[in-house]
């Protein structure tokens, strides 16, 4: 996992989808007991089969969006709220080995 630095612009270099599990996204919730404490929601993004999903438990089902410049657009508005943190969650290696014991990395 990885913080997002908010000071560059969310966009494909910033988020390699090809790279990337998803994003977290740690957002400010705004309530009625907002002036005691600052409650925060967490949420994901992820791309599944091409296509990028809002996978926020306050939503009824998960979001497609249109495209990954309408997901980058959406992550940057949470962004300039100044309210969001955004983490990416990079994709693992793992080490296998075949029965000719020839080691080999497969993505997960």
């Amino acid at each position: 996992m990885q913080w997002l630095d908010k000071r560059l612009p969310v966009d494909e270099k910033l988020l390699p989808w090809e790279t990337a599990e998803g994003v977290l996204c740690n957002v400010v919730m705004t309530t009625f007991m907002s002036s005691l404490w600052n409650q925060r929601h967490w949420f994901a993004i992820r791309k599944i089969k091409g296509v990028c999903y809002n996978l926020d438990s306050k939503l009824a089902a998960p979001v497609p969006f249109e495209s990954e410049g309408e997901c980058y657009r959406f992550l940057q508005e949470l962004v300039n709220t100044g309210e969001c943190e955004l983490f990416l969650i990079k994709k693992t290696t793992t080490e296998t080995t075949d029965a000719a014991g020839v080691s080999a990395a497969a993505e997960r």
